[in-house]
Order: C-alpha cells, then structure tokens, then sequence
C-alpha cells in the first residue's frame, strides 16, 4: 500500500492491509481471519492473480471476506501491479519470454509488463473471484490512468491496449458489487483516499446493523 493510503487509513481508523508476503501482511491476514477488532481489508495490490502469469498459483482476494470466528469483512479490491510480473535477477528471466518489456527494479528483481492477453486473463481470474464475494461487503476501485508507478503515462510500463483488456473484462463481467472508476493513477493520493473511504463506509453500515 502506498504511504498516502497508510495516511488515509489513519485518519479515518480503518485497516490496511500490506504485501501478502511481508512479515506484517501475514500477522493482519492471520488476526484478521480469527476474528476481533478487524472489520475490514483495504488491498490495492493482487499479487495473488498476478502469480498466475508465471506460476498459476491461486488468488486469495476477491473472496467471500470472512473469519473462521465467521465474521463478515468488507472488502476493497482494486488491480494494483497487475501491470507487472516479478521475477529474480535479470539471468533467472525464462528464454520463452525473450523480446518482452522489461524494466529493472533493481539487481534482485527484474519487472515484466503483462500483455495484453495476460492481462485480460487476470480480469476473467479476479471476475471470477468477485463472483463469489458478498456484494455488500465488497467495493471494486479501477484506476483508468495506470496501474503502477512505472505504468502510468509516460512510464515504461504505460500500455493503454493492456489495461483496458483487464479494466473491460471487468466491465463486462456482470459483477453485482459496487464497481467504481477512478480517471487517475493508483498512487494519487485522490485514489487512496477513495478506497480507504469506500471501506469505511461499508463499515459504518455493518456497524448500523449490529
């Protein structure tokens, strides 16, 4: 999540939610499904769809949102870095992806853009996903001006064919949650604040009926 997100969230005393992988995306993802004081997640970033591009593993998010204590969590989902695939060092890049875009992160991760097929696959995986979430308790935000720090105008990884193959697979999914476009980047603080906003009105409206 972006600082500007963490500021938001602060302010309003919601929960954001970190990198699934980190150390502190575990310990929330772990409170969070015992039940307690979390009401909800705030995730920009579907790492877990985007790992079906090289590894096909499963998505956690986009899911009915709820505890093992069966809590019910509302949820804000967006496409945040499904611009990109990580991979290691530049020499652990497979052969077949040879003539790809690639953009160095540094010298442990190299950055790939998804095309566009690619892209429109990871909307059919989150669609899918969306299908079975509460409709209530989940909020969609897309951001139509870039996914990414690098891919938005003017980035190396700004590809306007790509995101829309994901941003119209979406559109025409029929989904039955609240789908929400936003025409900026997802690191503009406009962005954060509307998803640390959208969560916690969904919130507030599960509080009214407890």
């Amino acid at each position: 999540m972006c600082p500007s997100s963490h500021t938001a969230a602060r302010r309003t005393g919601v929960l954001c939610r970190h990198h699934p992988r980190d150390r502190i995306g575990r310990t929330v993802d772990g409170k969070a499904n015992t039940g307690g004081i979390f009401y909800g997640r705030l995730g920009s970033h579907d790492h877990g769809a985007r790992g079906r591009t090289r590894r096909r593993c499963a998505h956690r998010w986009a899911q009915p949102s709820r505890s093992s204590s069966g809590q019910v969590h509302s949820q804000v989902v967006s496409v945040g870095a499904l611009d990109m695939v990580n991979f290691g060092p530049a020499s652990t890049v497979p052969a077949k992806f040879s003539g790809r875009r690639f953009a160095r992160h540094n010298a442990s991760v190299t950055l790939m853009r998804t095309s566009p097929e690619e892209c429109r696959v990871l909307g059919e995986t989150i669609a899918q996903k969306l299908g079975k979430a509460l409709p209530d308790r989940t909020h969609v935000l897309l951001p139509l001006r870039g996914f990414s720090g690098i891919g938005k105008d003017g980035g190396p990884f700004w590809d306007v064919e790509a995101d829309m193959a994901l941003l119209d697979t979406l559109r025409s999914a029929g989904l039955e949650c609240p789908v929400e476009e936003l025409d900026t980047d997802i690191n503009d603080p406009s962005f954060s604040i509307a998803a640390v906003s959208a969560l916690h009105r969904m919130i507030q409206s599960m509080d009214k009926h407890i």
